[in-house]
Formats: C-alpha cells, sequence, structure tokens
C-alpha cells in the first residue's frame, strides 16, 4: 500500500496525526503586500491553556510536530512558554516566523526548536523593501548561520512565495539560500482564493475583503509561469550546487500547475487526491478551534466531552477532503509547497 494511502486509512481508523499547526497570534510586524495580516487591528491570540489542553490529545493521535504560525508567531508574548510546553511533552517544534524578533526571542527558544522556516520572499534588498515592507533584510541573512552556530543540527528553510514581482527571479533565490547557509529552500504559491472571495476562507492570510488592486499587482503573467515551468530542472540543478542545500517542496510540478490556475484566473475542477496534509494535519486557531485545513470553512470546538479529535464532524470532514478531488480543487497549493 502506497504511504498516501495508509496515511488515508489510519484516518478512517483511528485519526491518525503527524503534524499540528497552531496559530498563536493575527498580529504582524511585516507589511507584506500579499498578507492582509497586519492591514487589520487584529490582536487576536491563542490561549495558552488552549495548547495545554491539547497536547495530551495530540500525543494520543500521534502528533510527533507542532507547526507554530501566524500572523508573526513569536509576537505572543507568552510564546517562549508555548514552545517549552509542547517540547516538554516530548513533541518536536517549528517556527514559520520573519525573522523579525530573532535577536531576542532566539535566545528563549533555541534549546525547543529544532526547525525554522524563514520567510523570505526576495533574493535582494531592493525587492525585498518592495514586497515586505521592511529594511532589515540583512539582518535575516544572518539567520541561518547563527542558528547553526549554536545548533548544528536545528533545520533552516528559507522560503519564497511566488508572485509577480518576484517568479522572475528563482534562480537568484537558490543562490542566496545556498550562500547563507539554509538547509532547505521552498517556494510557495499565494492562494487566490484567500484574495478573491476570503468568506469563503477559513484563515484567509488575514484578509476580509475582495482586493482586486493586490491580485492585479500579483497576479503572474503566462509567461512568467512558463518561464518559471521551463526553469523547474535548471532550479534543481542550481539546488544541487550547495551540498547542504536540499528542495523543501513536495512537488515542483504541481506548483507549476497551480501557479498556471492562479496566472490564468481560471479555477481548478479537479485534481489527484493525493493531499498529504490532510492526512495527517490539523490547524488549531487562536480561537482554540481545529480546522480540517488552513483554509476549509468548517471549525470545530476543542472544548468538548471526550476526544476532540474524535468529533464525527471532523472525521467526515477530513475523509471528504481526502478523498474527493473536487474539495481538494477549491483548495490552495499549501498542500503540495513544503515540508514541516
Amino acid at each position: 500500500m502506497a504511504p498516501l494511502a495508509v496515511r488515508q486509512q489510519a484516518v478512517l481508523e483511528k485519526s491518525a496525526l503527524r503534524c499540528v499547526t497552531v496559530l498563536t497570534t493575527h498580529e504582524c510586524n511585516s507589511r507584506c503586500v500579499a498578507c492582509g495580516y497586519w492591514r487589520q487591528n487584529d490582536h487576536a491570540r491563542i490561549d495558552p491553556s488552549v495548547v495545554t489542553r491539547m497536547v495530551p490529545w495530540f500525543k494520543r493521535h500521534g502528533v510527533r510536530r507542532v507547526c507554530w504560525s501566524g500572523g508573526e508567531p513569536t509576537l505572543h508574548p507568552e510564546f517562549a512558554s508555548l514552545v517549552k510546553t509542547t517540547h516538554a511533552a516530548g513533541l518536536c517544534n517549528t517556527v514559520l516566523t520573519n525573522g523579525s524578533t530573532f535577536t531576542h526571542v532566539y535566545p528563549e527558544i533555541r534549546d525547543y526548536v529544532d526547525h525554522f522556516i524563514l520567510s523570505l520572499d526576495s533574493p535582494t534588498e531592493r525587492l525585498f523593501r518592495k514586497v515586505r515592507g521592511s529594511y532589515s533584510f540583512e539582518k535575516l541573512l544572518l539567520v541561518p548561520e547563527t542558528i547553526h552556530h549554536v545548533s548544528p543540527h536545528t533545520t533552516v528553510t528559507v522560503s519564497f512565495l511566488l508572485h509577480a514581482l518576484n517568479i522572475d527571479h528563482v534562480l537568484d533565490c537558490v543562490d542566496l539560500a545556498g550562500h547563507i547557509g539554509a538547509d532547505r529552500i521552498a517556494f510557495l504559491a499565494l492562494d487566490y482564493d484567500s484574495l478573491d472571495s476570503p468568506e469563503c476562507r477559513g484563515e484567509a492570510f488575514g484578509w476580509r475583503t475582495r482586493t482586486t488592486n493586490v491580485i492585479k499587482r500579483l497576479r503572474p503573467t503566462p509567461a512568467q509561469v512558463e518561464r518559471f515551468g521551463h526553469s523547474l530542472p535548471t532550479i534543481l540543478e542550481k539546488i544541487a550546487e550547495y551540498p547542504a542545500l536540499q528542495c523543501g517542496n513536495n512537488s515542483l510540478n504541481r506548483l507549476l500547475q497551480y501557479l498556471r490556475s492562479f496566472a490564468s484566473g481560471i479555477r481548478r475542477t479537479s485534481m489527484l487526491a493525493t493531499c498529504p496534509v490532510a492526512a495527517d494535519h490539523v490547524l488549531l486557531t487562536v480561537e482554540g478551534d481545529i480546522r480540517i485545513c488552513w483554509l476549509s470553512q468548517e471549525s470545530f470546538r476543542t472544548d468538548v466531552a471526550g476526544d476532540p479529535l474524535l468529533q464525527r464532524a471532523i472525521r467526515r470532514a477530513r475523509m471528504r477532503l481526502l478523498k474527493d478531488p473536487a474539495v481538494q480543487a477549491g483548495l490552495c497549493a499549501t498542500c503540495i509547497q513544503g515540508q514541516y
């Protein structure tokens, strides 16, 4: 039986999980053109008691890793305590971060986190300012070396969210990742529907109303996407030039398929039902609810009697996402992008 089929069967039998993504806060101190969190006056934060309450259930279902996200997760005033809680329970921690708080947060969490995903989105400072609205680019480039100096076995992934402003610079992104000593490089895709119809999304990356101007600015042209497609072999060859660097994408070809859909504005109507995220992940929201996928509209209470992960509605929703290609086609490429 194929690995994905094994995981699907486990979902049916005992709702087995591998990873939980926890949204610690909607706050963010970057000004990324592709994100809506910073545009909202939303200071929602997860209550640490929710994490404490859920950890035993996560372990019971086989969770091995917690991925901390946001917003900018490290802005949670009790972030260090949160990662210590899961680490003490024997869980591994991944932190998705813009790196802005690295200098003062890292010393508090370095012994409890074994994977950092650093969002860069640009290979140059000039473009970084354009897409991120930030001026700390040079400091961010020191993050991998600093981490490896203290913790040689900690993995550092640098990620690049691809859109019209940076998709022509992917080879430069690889060179940058290699030069600064990253362990992995991951290319990500925008979720078109979070921009176009956020009311249909669960977590719409902070977007609350349709953002036509942002769509026009960030939608890559078909020519840009095809150039990206033609460069896929070269991208992999370039990554191989750096012995310590690996590709963090599950499938660059499927990422290309999604980018083609985004560029054309034509929604996908079907795709192979091979979603690895739905097979072994769930999301814990800042409200303390569970979503089976970052973007799925349904959310499920966790303050229920018995095992919150064995609610019939959750199991039905997970299997619907796993088995129905039409359901998957309506979601973004997050499931094929990175490895936590």
